[in-house]
C-alpha cells in the first residue's frame, strides 16, 4: 500500500512539475532561512555554557547610588573575591579579571604587536572556567607574579614552532613576563576573550596600577566571579552582602557616609550575562535577548509562510484531484487511507525541500556569517542533535503543510464528485481560509519590509546625527605607555608642520571608549550630595581639535595659569547637561562658580574649590542608546595623563581616500622617527562610533535579507494560486471575451480579488509594525521619528510585487483565444 502511495506521489510530482517546483522552492528557502536563524539563536543561547559548573558561577556587579544619580557597573572592588572565599564557606572558588583600558604592546625578540586581549587573572581561572592547558600546569601556572599563559594562537604568532614555556615576553617595553603555559584558543561563545592571561598577583605591588592593588575594598576596578556550592541559592547569598559591606567597605572609609553613597551588590548568573546584562564597563559588548526573540519570530513566520504556500496550492488543486478521490473511495479506499496518502505526499515534498535546503546552507552560511560577524559552523556529524531537531521540524512542517489538504480532500463525497457537483469544485472557489492564509503571508512580509525601512532610518539618523563634535575628520592614536606619552609634545610639533593637519590634541579619555568618572558637587550643595560625572583630563587644544562649541565662558588658555591648578581657582569646563544637573539653568550662570570633589578632603580642610571657566554644548561620549551624561573637562598639562591622541585633518583632505592614505603615511613616518620602539596604531573616530551600533547594523541587514526572501516565498505561492485561478476560470474568461470584454478588463477582474487581500494585509500589518518598532526604538535615548511614508512605501512595494506576480498569469489568460475555451461547450 505504502509503495503505491509513494508511486502515486512521484507521478503527481512529475505530472504537475511547476507546482511541485513552487512547493519545493518555497519550503527549501523557508527551511534555509529557518536553519540559518536557528544556528544564530543556538549560538547566542549557548554563551558561557561550557564551564563544568556554569550554573553555580556568578559575576558580582554593583549598583552605586548617590543623592543625584545611579551607576550600574559590571565591575567590583579588587579584594571582594578573596575575602568572600575566606569568610563564606558557600563560596568555593573565585576568579578576578583585570583587562586593560587600552591595548598593550607585547614583544618577543624583534616581534612587536599591540594586543587588546592581555588580561590579568587569578590562577583559579583554568579550573573555574574549564579552560584546559595544552602546555603547563593549570594549578600553578599563574601562582607567581610576572608569569603569563598564552593562547594557542598567540604562541604560534610570537614563537612559531618554538616551545614557549620558559621564554620571556615583554609588556610595554618595560615589564618582563615568563611564559608558564599555553591554553586552547578561547571559546567564541564566551562573554570574554583572552589571548594572554597574566598573574593578577603582579598587580599587588607593581607600578602598573597602584600599590596594594588587590586589597582595595571601596571602588570597582575589576571583574569578580565567584562559584557557589552546587545548587546554593544566589538570592540567599545576596542577603549576606550588606553585612559584608558594613564590615569591610563602609567601616574602612567615611567617604560613603559623607557623600550619601549607597552600594548594592548583584549576583549575575554567568549564563545570563551575554543576553541579559547591559551595564556600564561591560568586559565586552553583549548581545540582547530581544534580538534573539526577533530572530526567532522571523524564523517561525518564514516557516509558516512556506507551509501556507503548500496548503494554498494543495487546496487550490483540489478540483483537479477530486475525481481521483472519488474513484478511490468508490473502489473501497477509506478516508484514513486517503489522509495517509496526502500526508505522505506533503512529507515527501518537505524532505525533498530539506535536501535542497541543506545544499543551499553550504552556499548561504559564509554570507550569513559575514553579516553577523561570526564563524558559526554546521558540521552534520558534530551537530547530530541539531540535525535530529531539524528533521523533526521538517516532519512537523510537512504535517502542518499537508494537514488541511489531507482532511479537506479526503472529505469529498464520491457521488457529488463523480457527478461534477459541489464537492468537485470546492477547492477552486477561494474559500475563506485560503484568503486568510494569503493575507497572513503578506502581513508578515509587509511588517518585515516596514522593519527594514525603520531600522535603515534609525541607522541613517545615527550616522547623520550631530554628536556635538566633528567625528568625521579625526584620527585617534592610542598612547598606551609612558614612553610615547612623554614624547607627545615632540610628536605633536612634528606632525603640525604638515599642511593637511589642522590641530592635534590629547586626553585621558576618548568618545566611543571607556571614560573616567568622578564624584563631584557644586560648592553651594550640601556635603552629602553627590553627582557622578564623566571626566576628561586633556590638554589646551582638546575642545578646538574635536570642534566642540563653547557656549558660555571660555576655553582653557595658556594665558590663564590658574586653569592648571588643583587648588583654589583651578579651572574646569562643563557640558551643558552638567551645568543643568548642578542647578544652573542658564550656562552663563555656571561660569566662575565653583565645584568640589565629593568627600571630606585632605587633612588641611575640605576639598579645594575648582572654578568653572566655561560651558560647552552637549556632545556624545557613548552610543545614542544612552542620554548625554554630566561631563567635566579638566586641564592636565602632564602628558602622562594622556591615553589618546587626536589629529584633526583638513576638511578637503578628509573626503579623499588617496589624501587620507597620505595623511596616515605621514603620521606613521613621523611616529617611527620619534617613537620607533612602539608600533603605530590608529583608528578613525567616526568608525569607532559606528562600531557601537554593530547589533543594529546586523539587525538591519537581517531584516532586509529575510524581508526579500519572505516576499519571494509568498509570491511563489501567489504565482501558483494565480495560475490555478486562471486555469479554473478559463471558460468564464472565454465567455467574457466572446461578449466583448477587453484584455485589460479581464486582467483587472482577475487581479481585483488578490489586490483586496494585499490591501487588507497592509491594514493589519501597519499598526502591528508600528507597535513592534516603536518598542524597539524605545531602547534609544535619541531616535528617529516613525515616518508614515515608510509604511506607505512598504505597502506599495508589497502591492506592486504581488500585482506583477498575479499579472503574468492574468495577462496570459486574457490573451488566450476564447475559442479554445468554448469549443466543446
Amino acid at each position: 500500500m505504502y509503495k503505491n502511495y509513494l508511486k502515486i506521489a512521484f507521478r503527481n510530482l512529475i505530472k504537475h512539475r511547476m507546482y511541485a517546483f513552487l512547493n519545493v522552492a518555497g519550503l527549501a528557502i523557508g527551511l534555509t532561512c529557518f536553519i540559518l536563524i536557528m544556528l544564530f539563536v543556538r549560538d547566542e543561547l549557548s554563551f558561557d555554557s561550557y564551564p563544568e559548573h556554569a550554573d553555580d558561577i556568578y559575576r558580582i556587579a554593583l549598583d552605586i547610588k548617590t543623592s543625584q544619580g545611579e551607576q550600574k557597573t559590571a565591575q567590583s572592588p579588587t579584594a571582594w573575591g578573596s575575602v568572600m572565599e575566606d569568610e563564606y564557606p558557600e563560596v568555593v572558588n573565585f576568579t578576578r579579571f583585570k583587562p586593560p583600558q587600552l591595548k598593550w604592546l607585547v614583544g618577543y625578540d624583534d616581534i612587536r604587536f599591540y594586543e587588546k586581549n592581555w588580561t590579568f587573572s587569578d590562577s583559579t581561572v583554568f579550573e573555574m572556567f574549564s579552560m584546559p592547558l595544552l602546555r603547563g600546569n593549570p594549578k600553578s601556572a599563574l601562582n607567581a607574579p610576572w608569569t603569563v599563559v598564552l593562547s594557542e594562537e598567540m604562541a604560534r604568532k610570537y614563537f612559531q614552532d618554538q616551545d614557549p614555556i620558559g621564554k620571556i615576553i615583554e609588556l610595554d617595553n618595560q615589564y618582563d613576563f615568563a611564559v608558564t603555559g599555553v591554553m586552547k584558543n578561547p571559546a567564541h561563545n564566551a562573554h570574554f576573550h583572552f589571548d594572554f592571561l597574566a598573574s593578577i598577583q603582579t598587580l599587588q605591588d607593581s607600578a602598573i596600577y597602584f600599590d596594594r592593588f588587590l586589597e582595595r575594598q571601596g571602588f570597582p576596578f575589576i571583574y569578580t566571579y565567584i562559584q557557589l556550592e552546587e545548587n546554593y541559592p544566589a538570592a540567599e547569598f545576596e542577603t549576606k552582602i550588606p553585612g559584608y559591606l558594613e564590615k569591610h567597605v563602609y567601616s574602612s572609609s567615611n567617604y560613603f557616609a559623607q557623600t550619601g553613597t549607597e552600594i548594592t551588590a548583584r549576583l549575575q548568573p554567568l549564563r545570563d550575562i551575554h543576553l541579559y546584562s547591559n551595564r556600564d564597563q561591560e568586559i565586552e559588548p553583549n548581545g540582547d535577548i530581544n534580538t534573539v526573540y526577533v530572530f526567532l519570530a522571523i524564523a517561525v513566520f518564514i516557516m509558516l509562510i512556506a507551509c501556507i504556500n503548500f496548503m494554498n496550492l494543495a487546496t487550490a488543486r483540489s478540483s483537479s484531484r477530486a475525481k481521483e478521490v472519488g474513484m478511490r473511495k468508490v473502489v473501497g479506499a477509506s478516508r484514513g487511507q486517503l489522509i495517509q496518502q496526502f500526508f505522505g505526499e506533503s512529507l515527501l515534498l518537505a524532505f525533498i525541500a530539506l535536501i535542497f535546503a541543506l545544499i543551499l546552507i553550504e552556499f548561504a552560511l559564509p554570507e550569513f556569517n559575514a553579516i553577523i560577524g561570526r564563524q558559526i559552523g554546521f558540521g552534520y556529524l558534530d551537530n547530530w542533535l541539531f540535525l535530529i531537531g531539524l528533521v523533526g521540524v521538517t516532519f512537523l512542517a510537512g504535517l502542518l503543510a499537508g494537514s488541511y489538504p489531507a482532511f479537506f480532500l479526503s472529505a469529498f463525497r464520491p457521488v457529488m464528485v463523480l457527478k461534477g457537483g459541489k464537492g468537485s469544485t470546492a477547492g477552486g472557489r477561494s474559500p475563506l481560509l485560503r484568503k486568510a492564509l494569503i493575507t497572513f503571508q503578506f502581513v508578515i512580509s509587509i511588517v518585515l519590509i516596514i522593519g527594514t525601512g525603520i531600522v535603515y532610518q534609525q541607522m541613517e539618523f545615527i550616522r547623520n546625527k550631530k554628536l556635538g563634535f566633528d567625528k568625521d575628520q579625526i584620527v585617534t592614536i592610542q598612547l598606551s605607555d609612558p614612553a610615547p606619552r612623554s614624547l607627545y609634545q615632540t610628536y605633536r610639533n612634528a606632525i603640525l608642520q604638515e599642511n593637511m593637519i589642522v590641530e592635534v590634541s590629547a586626553s585621558s579619555s576618548a568618545p566611543a571608549s571607556l571614560l573616567g568618572q568622578n564624584t563631584m558637587r557644586p560648592d553651594h550643595a550640601a556635603a552629602d550630595e553627590t553627582w557622578i560625572v564623566q571626566s576628561y583630563l586633556s590638554d589646551y587644544e582638546f575642545i578646538e581639535t574635536l570642534g566642540i562649541n563653547v557656549i558660555a565662558g571660555r576655553n582653557f588658555s595658556r594665558d590663564y595659569l590658574a586653569d592648571t591648578l588643583s587648588n583654589e581657582m583651578g579651572g574646569v569646563i562643563l557640558n551643558k547637561t552638567a551645568a543643568e544637573a548642578f542647578g544652573w539653568q542658564n550656562p552663563e550662570e555656571a561660569v566662575n562658580e565653583h565645584l568640589r570633589f565629593s568627600g571630606a578632603g585632605n587633612n588641611n580642610g575640605p576639598n579645594p574649590l575648582i572654578r568653572i571657566v566655561g560651558v560647552v554644548e552637549d556632545f556624545h561620549s557613548h552610543s545614542i542608546h544612552r542620554r548625554i551624561e554630566p561631563t567635566v573637562m579638566f586641564l592636565g598639562p602632564n602628558p602622562q595623563n594622556y591615553q589618546y591622541l587626536f589629529v584633526r585633518i583638513r576638511a578637503d583632505q578628509a573626503g579623499s581616500g588617496a589624501a587620507i592614505r597620505q595623511v596616515i603615511e605621514v603620521l606613521r613616518n613621523r611616529w617611527m622617527e620619534i617613537i620607533p620602539e612602539y608600533a603605530f596604531e590608529y583608528s578613525f573616530l567616526d568608525e569607532d562610533f559606528n562600531r557601537l551600533y554593530k547589533t543594529e547594523d546586523i539587525l538591519g541587514k537581517i531584516f532586509g535579507t529575510f524581508a526579500a526572501l519572505t516576499i519571494f516565498i509568498a509570491c511563489l505561492g501567489l504565482f501558483g494560486l494565480a495560475s490555478f485561478t486562471a486555469e479554473q476560470r478559463t471558460k468564464e474568461i472565454g465567455v467574457r471575451k466572446a461578449l466583448g470584454a477587453s484584455s485589460l478588463n479581464i486582467v483587472f477582474h482577475l487581479c481585483k480579488e488578490f489586490s483586496r487581500l494585499i490591501v487588507l494585509a497592509f491594514l493589519v500589518a501597519a499598526p502591528l509594525a508600528y507597535y513592534v518598532l516603536n518598542r524597539w526604538l524605545e531602547d534609544f535615548a535619541y531616535r528617529t521619528d516613525i515616518n508614515l511614508l515608510t509604511f506607505l512605501i512598504a505597502g506599495i512595494i508589497a502591492f506592486v510585487i504581488a500585482l506583477l506576480t498575479i499579472s503574468y498569469q492574468a495577462i496570459k489568460a486574457a490573451l488566450a483565444n476564447p475559442v479554445d475555451a468554448l469549443r466543446y461547450e
